[in-house]
């Protein structure tokens, strides 16, 4: 059957983590910077968004049990494949 989602995807630990940083999205952003900014336009409500991202991403440390006090942005980084060089000297990716 097309579009059934696995076994996996059904799991309460994982919608925890889908739905926790909508949550807090909305609480920590949505609702402090709406009550203290009015927003002209939506470029000004983009800026503000941008902003809250950039610290909840590389600035704040999280306590969902897989980032174990990480950024996301540094689990991001650290998942990536590590680079090594070959025979030629050149560096490649693993």
């Amino acid at each position: 059957m097309v579009g059934k989602p696995s076994s996996a995807m059904r799991r309460p630990q994982s919608n925890g983590t889908v739905e926790r940083p909508h949550s807090n999205l909305f609480d920590e952003h949505f609702r402090v910077e709406g009550r203290r900014t009015w927003f002209e336009s939506i470029p000004e409500m983009q800026t503000a968004l941008d902003q809250y991202l950039h610290g909840y991403n590389k600035r704040r440390p999280h306590q969902d049990r897989s980032l174990n006090g990480r950024t996301p942005a540094k689990t991001f980084i650290d998942g990536l494949p590590k680079s090594r060089t070959n025979k030629g000297g050149d560096k490649t990716e693993t």
